[in-house]
């Protein structure tokens, strides 16, 4: 029965409200016999039809007729089809888009920016086109026109224009958005998930608030000062467009219609006190209106779709982070498994390597860097021969230079995947000595670098990897303890290793208990944005 009575009471509704708005129309806002400075009850038509369907537009037919304005029935006929296709048009667009499965409920509900300009086309721009040019051509037809054709099409729109933007929409939009929120009170009881999604924070916190209030405060002031002091400003002046700027940043797409839709009002407020009934400054003050609330819908839309980006790109991020995971842990993996003597050292290596990058100030973007290059730098071993690699004494001759290729088959390996391309030239010089010595007994290689032509995260892997290669057992020797270690790297400083960085992976020994040196690390805690926790001091026996 509630819904056999539905179309009813909506047609009744939408048109005793439709006659109500004409009628207010007829008393606040007709200038002239033929200009309104605005049109409410196009605004009333298009937002109750989006809102109820059809039996919507047909209230707005039935209110039409029931308020004559011309004295002409055949004329009050024809303007009452204009105005019921004013208001149908864009329905019937948004149901024609949902029945081919272009438009679904975020669609429909105007969640989504292509939704929002369908309706800015249809429901603001083509539908009043049409109404402003049918009902001018209706009224220059049987003679109650008495402006020019252009201009009397100009007045129709912009008063159904600024209508439709400053109450249709904010009025569907807080409709829309009720709606939704009742919606949601009612699944909250069956589903906890919709009950925490709810509590989610909004885009800005509560500082970023308090300032763009703090800075409408401000404006609001030097506004009072300027109309206290007897200066003209125009209805459609630019001091109005501010603060409908700030409320689409601070609250994006529907901040920016319901402040452009306020101070819209307030424009066509001023102009009903001063416009004095000439049409141009009324007309003057309804563009004024629309510009107002298109700048605050194009602003708000730009800002949501920016921070819509942002939200995407750290999703992004978050998984290219976890790619890289996987991917520098399965190159570990298969390096380390060759090499029992060098299990955990690549990730030792990025941990030491990462302390040294933060204790120099990197940014935190320069330090993944250097995180993944360090976990990565000696992946060319796995282009080493087992017999080169697990040789029980020191190498020479061929077998040198076989294992000191390590560092340009590892770069090649590297630049095969887009995701390690910034690790390549840092794996390439990671055995680069910083005085560019390369006739030494510990020459710098392949390219003979020196100083700052070698990139800073290399700089950083060689102290970092000098000195786990000298505190854990190798094939050829047995671990060196700290106190030997740190000398080495102390005389070593400002000859193989950069000064610099010597001096900072000293000074954060200094400041850290240490994990055994042949203590292996999980990968995951040398990716993770926090250090591991350090284990206990070993006992002095055990060192």
């Amino acid at each position: 029965m509630r819904r056999n009575l539905r179309p009813a009471l909506v047609f009744l509704g939408t048109a005793a409200a439709y006659a109500a708005a004409n009628r207010l129309t007829e008393s606040w806002f007709r200038v002239t016999p033929e200009l309104s400075l605005l049109y409410p009850p196009s605004g009333i038509g298009v937002a109750a039809t989006m809102l109820l369907g059809p039996a919507a537009a047909a209230g707005v037919g039935l209110g039409t007729f029931l308020t004559p304005w011309t004295g002409n029935r055949l004329a009050e006929l024809l303007f009452t089809l204009v105005n019921v296709l004013e208001a149908l048009f864009p329905w019937l667009v948004f149901e024609l888009l949902r029945r081919r499965g272009a438009f679904r409920r975020a669609d429909l509900e105007l969640r989504t920016p292509r939704a929002r300009l369908v309706f800015f086309a249809a429901g603001v721009g083509l539908n009043t086109f049409l109404a402003a040019v049918l009902g001018n051509a209706i009224a220059s037809t049987l003679g109650s026109a008495s402006s020019p054709f252009l201009k009397g099409s100009v007045y129709w729109w912009a008063g159904d224009a600024s209508a439709v933007l400053m109450l249709g929409w904010p009025v569907l939009e807080l409709a829309l958005l009720v709606g939704r929120q009742l919606r949601m009170v009612r699944a909250r009881r069956h589903h906890a998930a919709l009950a925490a999604a709810a509590r989610a924070p909004t885009s800005l916190g509560l500082p970023a608030r308090r300032l763009l209030l703090g800075v409408v405060l401000a404006w609001a002031v030097g506004v009072s000062v300027v109309l206290a002091s007897g200066v003209a400003v125009p209805a459609a002046g630019v001091m109005f467009s501010f603060p409908v700027m700030v409320a689409a940043f601070a609250f994006g797409f529907r901040g920016g219609l319901l402040s452009g839709s306020a101070l819209g009002w307030v424009t066509i407020a001023w102009a009903l006190k001063s416009a004095s009934g000439n049409p141009d400054a009324v007309i003057a003050a309804s563009l004024g209106a629309i510009d107002r609330v298109g700048l605050g819908l194009l602003t708000g839309g730009l800002f949501e779709a920016n921070r819509r980006l942002i939200r995407r790109l750290k999703t992004s991020y978050a998984s290219l982070k976890s790619d890289l995971a996987y991917v520098a842990g399965v190159l570990t993996a298969a390096v380390e498994s060759r090499d029992p003597y060098t299990e955990g050292h690549m990730q030792r290596v990025s941990l030491y390597s990462v302390r040294i990058a933060r204790r120099l100030g990197l940014p935190e973007e320069e330090i993944e860097d250097v995180r993944l290059s360090a976990l990565l730098h000696d992946i060319g071993k796995l282009g080493v021969p087992d017999s080169i690699l697990f040789k029980p004494e020191p190498l020479r001759g061929e077998d040198l230079e076989k294992m000191r290729a390590h560092a340009a088959i590892g770069a090649r390996i590297a630049e095969k995947a887009a995701v390690l391309r910034t690790a390549v030239p840092v794996i390439l010089a990671h055995q680069e000595r910083f005085d560019g010595d390369t006739d030494g007994p510990f020459p710098g290689y392949p390219q003979g670098l020196r100083g700052d032509e070698i990139p800073l995260a290399s700089r950083i892997i060689a102290v970092a990897d000098a000195y786990d290669t000298m505190t854990t057992n190798r094939p050829y020797r047995k671990a060196l303890g700290r106190e030997r270690a740190v000398a080495v790297l102390g005389e070593e400083r400002g000859r193989q290793f950069d000064p610099r960085v010597v001096d900072a992976f000293l000074a954060d020994l200094e400041d850290r208990r240490h994990r055994r040196p042949t203590e292996a690390f999980s990968i995951r805690d040398v990716l993770s944005e926090t250090e591991p926790a350090e284990a206990a001091a070993p006992p002095a026996d055990a060192r």
